[in-house]
């Protein structure tokens, strides 16, 4: 059972008002049906103040396990924030926190007008200014939220199925049918989904050209002009070792492995508004776009030569995960692109190598935008 309380929340040292007379409290009764069947279902009480916070929780993830990848090949939970008004809303004075009595000032961030925030809740806040010092519970929770002057609003929720997002139906909404389920989510988009027009670019199964030799291709290799018209080619997942695998390439001597396979692929591309890859990679990936670093995973920081090894092994379930990313739109360019990956593997002797990456690409069309 899922269920979700929202409320109107006294400033911080005074007692959370659950139940006050300022609140409006609909009963779901049996609960309506959520993604793939999730039933959200319980009391719902929402905020009913005079004043409305410059700032909202827009949304959450409490078991990311593979909808979000950092750059650093992370899945943390994450919170993310919006802005709705005209504009920008510095983050000096604001806190945030899973223990309403405990909340923790927010880093001097800015968040811009109607644009969003995302803040990863993975107790590392080492890590940046975006990681908070406090984890999300999947199997129930909470999020309180702070404005300078101390008035918030409090968030709780029940279990969240793996890799589905709680969202607000739209940013900042405060209706008592405002809350959703997403799967995978929109971290640091938008809610309005239906707005967004996604495209695909690369499939999971498309064909690379790839090196699987000892000798690097070359320092051009992960450049758009570079000549691979001599490299095979073969349909995606590419390696070997596993039962997945579409396209089996040469790993070298099962004592001394080859560390490195190179992959590349062009596709056509138009300008667009948000852009995504899924990778699966066993172990390590860095990922170029028009010959630019977009993605490293499991490798070491510095330059990647053909004898860096990747950080740790890729095992188990990981092996055939697909892991989804954003990247930076503004890095297509219209018409021929090149998405050129290197994979690398942690041992000398690995039993297999796994590569595979999807590409696509999201307009905002209409008024969703």
């Amino acid at each position: 059972m899922i269920w979700l309380f929202m409320a109107c929340v006294a400033p911080q040292g005074d007692a959370a008002q659950d139940d006050s007379a300022d609140s409006i409290t609909q009963d779901r009764g049996q609960g309506s049906a959520g993604p793939m069947g999730a039933q959200q279902s319980g009391p719902v009480t929402m905020p009913h103040t005079d004043g409305v916070l410059s700032l909202c929780v827009n949304e959450l993830m409490a078991d990311n396990a593979a909808a979000l990848w950092t750059a650093e090949g992370a899945t943390p939970d994450w919170i993310e924030l919006h802005n709705p008004t005209a504009e920008a809303v510095s983050l000096a004075g604001w806190r945030l926190g899973d223990d309403p009595a405990d909340a923790q000032p927010l880093p001097e961030l800015t968040v811009e007008a109607g644009g969003f925030l995302l803040l990863y809740a993975d107790g590392e806040p080492d890590l940046g200014p975006e990681h908070l010092d406090f984890r999300l519970a999947s199997d129930g929770d909470q999020v309180a939220l702070y404005d300078p002057e101390g008035d918030g609003e409090l968030i709780r929720f029940g279990h969240i199925e793996p890799d589905f997002s709680l969202a607000r139906t739209q940013d900042c909404c405060s209706a008592a049918d405002c809350w959703t389920h997403r799967f995978r989510g929109t971290p640091g988009a938008p809610n309005r989904s239906d707005g967004l027009w996604e495209r695909a670019l690369l499939a999971e199964g498309a064909t690379w050209s790839y090196w699987a030799q000892a000798a690097s291709p070359g320092l051009d290799w992960a450049q758009p002009g570079h000549d691979d018209a001599s490299w095979p080619r073969g349909a995606a997942p590419l390696g070997y070792g596993d039962a997945h695998i579409a396209t089996v390439i040469d790993g070298g001597p099962a004592e001394a492995r080859h560390r490195t396979a190179w992959f590349r692929v062009a596709f056509d591309a138009a300008a667009a508004d948000a852009l995504w890859a899924s990778v699966l990679m066993d172990d390590g990936a860095a990922v170029y776009l028009n010959g630019e670093e977009v993605l490293r995973a499991n490798l070491p920081e510095g330059p990647l030569l053909p004898r860096t090894l990747a950080n740790a092994e890729v095992t188990g379930a990981l092996e055939t995960a697909w892991r989804r990313v954003d990247l930076d739109p503004d890095l297509l360019v219209e018409g021929r692109n090149v998405v050129a990956v290197e994979v690398h593997q942690a041992t000398d002797s690995s039993d297999d190598l796994g590569f595979g990456l999807a590409l696509s690409s999201g307009v905002w069309v209409g008024d969703g935008r």
